[in-house]
């Protein structure tokens, strides 16, 4: 499969107004191509008003425009509209479903976690084991997921209500086993809940066997489908989720109050607490279509292909520590120079923003994943559609430069 053509570069204004600007910062957030800014400004001139807002017609645009964003999603990802919902944020989406009910399997309910996850879901994890006492067992994560689904098939048990696992880990980039780990966790009745913002080919939707899936998949709009930042998609297998009451209602998360009675609404709007960013969701929608133009496979080769460059040539660099396995797929690559130049991360990504090249530097907001790394933190380099070979090539040639000049 060919590499995505490096005239889509046009469709981004940054970069036309940029055109040497090499961004490879896209885990964190991706640039988002015109006609998706265009669609969420059309939204706010000519509509404005939220869904679920009234009868008036303004309503019922807005209405209409999440219902059709969700049912396009839908066919994207190749399930119900039922099963898609908006957030805000996945660490609010996740204390929603931790703090709420129908997860638990009893009072001896656990949590499993594998250690590759970022600070939004071991915070929610470690907030409601301190607050409501649910064990934590943890499976240390190096790099290397042998050793994760060896500790899963012995440590998943009768008494495991869900594991938690990111597909993508922060700095490491190597993409988790989705299907073992879902096979395994499902071997148990619980429910496997995946972190997959890293995951920008959504390959965790890549298996069509109903088992081999994650129960619950939290993922962000923009790097996935080039929504603005800020909105969060949430998927709920219905199937395996319908008994889920979440922690954070109201609005039309309710269908009636009466009394002190509380009926919950059906999915997908029991999910869906408060006013929706119907404006990100009007250029969601733009951004999904604009996704089907390359097709979820292509765009999910089109970064592997990329990031094994990154890697391939950064390990080729003597200065240059890579960080995971290699020869593996991933989305994204972390590195630091070597410690005898005693230049931290931070640095390294401002010699390289003096050269038009945008990475991510620091602990990624994933603490305990990266500090096992290194104490203050990694570069990380991610590649979007938007990337080409000569992008990678300049960003190498540019690494290189600057370590020999710190060797000298």
């Amino acid at each position: 499969m060919s590499l995505i053509d490096p005239s889509v570069r046009s469709d981004f204004t940054i970069l036309r107004s940029s055109p040497e600007l090499v961004f490879l910062d896209s885990v964190s957030t991706t640039l988002v191509p015109s006609v998706v800014s265009q669609a969420t400004h059309i939204f706010l001139e000519e509509i404005v008003v939220s869904s679920r807002r009234g009868a008036y017609s303004l309503a019922v645009r807005g209405n209409e425009v999440v219902e059709a964003t969700r049912k396009e999603m839908a066919e994207h990802i190749r399930c119900s509209p039922r099963e898609i919902s908006f957030q805000s944020t996945i660490s609010q989406a996740l204390l929603s479903i931790l703090f709420g009910d129908g997860w638990q399997r009893g009072r001896d309910a656990e949590i499993v976690i594998v250690e590759n996850v970022p600070n939004d879901v071991l915070g929610p994890v470690l907030a409601v084991s301190q607050s409501r006492g649910i064990p934590v067992r943890s499976i240390p994560f190096h790099g290397d997921y042998t050793d994760v689904v060896d500790r899963l098939q012995s440590v998943v048990g009768n008494r495991t209500s869900m594991v938690i696992a990111s597909i993508v880990p922060m700095g490491f980039g190597v993409l988790a086993p989705t299907q073992d780990i879902a096979r395994i966790v499902h071997e148990h009745n619980s429910l496997f809940l995946a972190e997959a913002v890293g995951d920008i080919g959504l390959s965790v939707f890549s298996s069509t066997s109903e088992g081999s899936k994650p129960d619950i998949v939290l993922t962000s709009a923009n790097t996935v489908f080039f929504a603005p930042p800020g909105l969060v998609v949430q998927w709920s297998n219905a199937r395996t989720t319908g008994n889920l009451r979440p922690a954070l209602i109201g609005s039309s998360s309710i269908a009636d109050i009466e009394g002190r009675s509380i009926n919950l609404a059906n999915q997908p709007d029991r999910f869906e607490t408060g006013i929706l960013n119907v404006p990100a969701i009007a250029g969601l929608r733009e951004g999904v279509r604009y996704a089907e133009r390359f097709g979820r496979e292509r765009i999910h080769q089109h970064i592997i292909k990329l990031a094994s460059e990154i890697e391939r040539g950064l390990r080729e660099i003597d200065s240059v520590r890579v960080y995971g396995p290699g020869g593996q797929e991933r989305t994204l690559v972390g590195f630091n120079l070597d410690d005898r130049f005693g230049v931290g991360c931070h640095d390294v990504a401002l010699f390289l923003e003096q050269a038009g090249i945008a990475v991510r530097s620091g602990l990624l907001c994933a603490h305990s994943l990266i500090r096992a790394l290194a104490r203050d933190g990694v570069v990380q380099v991610s590649p979007h559609v938007y990337n080409s070979r000569e992008d990678i090539s300049r960003f190498l040639e540019v690494v290189a430069e600057i370590g020999s000049a710190l060797a000298v």
